[in-house]
């Protein structure tokens, strides 16, 4: 109830700064450190997307795979006598000869890529889960900021409004005295929130490099072996 109070007091100051009615004050150096953020943001975003697309695809791959060589093999082995494949179709011996191969390749292959796609899960986006929820958190803290510099900025409106004024009434003269405490308070809580923040972003975000980049490369390694598993069978395969 609390923050709804609050969220009722900054809206008619969002609306009129909105529409140049009222000043609004901005700090060029934290909106450049929120950009970097919010892309970052975005990139955790997609590589937790492009995780579930890349392992939902391969399961899928294999496991249609997998089915469809059961399927083969079982139009290749009709009832004995029921029909000589071999006597009709003498020029398809080798497909014949290998089906039953091919769906043991098949089947090894929807075996062999369960482990690993459990470590695209432990390694990437297990971590990258957990590091999104430290995000956010600083999104929260944010957006606690962005809130501040609102109660700032309407109250340092409303100071110089009815300090402009030309004649002040006694009511004037009591609101002014509590205004001057209200735009220090909000004054002082946004310095702290914004120095906070503009000190321990850099070095958060130096920290998001160490810890993104090795993602990316197990990611791109991860495919690379998805893709020896899935060729190196069956090239043998083709070989014989």
């Amino acid at each position: 109830m609390k923050g709804f109070t609050k969220a009722v007091k900054r809206t008619p100051f969002l609306v009129t700064s909105k529409v140049g009615m009222s000043k609004k004050s901005n700090d060029p150096e934290f909106d450049s450190m929120q950009r970097d953020f919010s892309i970052l943001e975005t990139a955790v975003e997609k590589l937790l997307k492009d995780t579930k697309v890349f392992t939902d695809g391969v399961n899928g791959l294999f496991t249609s795979g997998a089915g469809f060589a059961t399927h083969f093999s079982t139009i290749f082995h009709p009832i004995s006598g029921e029909y000589d494949l071999l006597g009709k179709h003498p020029q398809a011996e080798h497909t014949i000869r290998n089906v039953d191969k091919f769906q043991s390749v098949m089947d090894d292959l929807r075996s062999s890529v369960g482990p690993e796609l459990e470590l695209i899960e432990s390694r990437i986006s297990g971590p990258t889960k957990e590091f999104q929820s430290v995000l956010k958190t600083v999104r929260k803290t944010i957006t606690k900021r962005d809130h501040k510099l609102v109660d700032y900025d309407r109250f340092n409106n409303s100071l110089t409004k009815l300090r402009d004024k030309k004649e002040k009434s006694l009511s004037d003269e009591k609101n002014l005295f509590k205004l001057e405490q209200d735009f220090e308070n909000a004054s002082n809580e946004y310095e702290y929130i914004n120095t906070a923040l503009k000190t321990d972003m850099p070095r958060f975000m130096e920290l998001v490099v160490e810890f993104t980049n090795p993602l990316f490369h197990s990611f791109f390694y991860m495919q690379y072996v998805h893709n020896a598993l899935r060729t190196r069978p069956v090239d043998q395969l083709l070989a014989d």
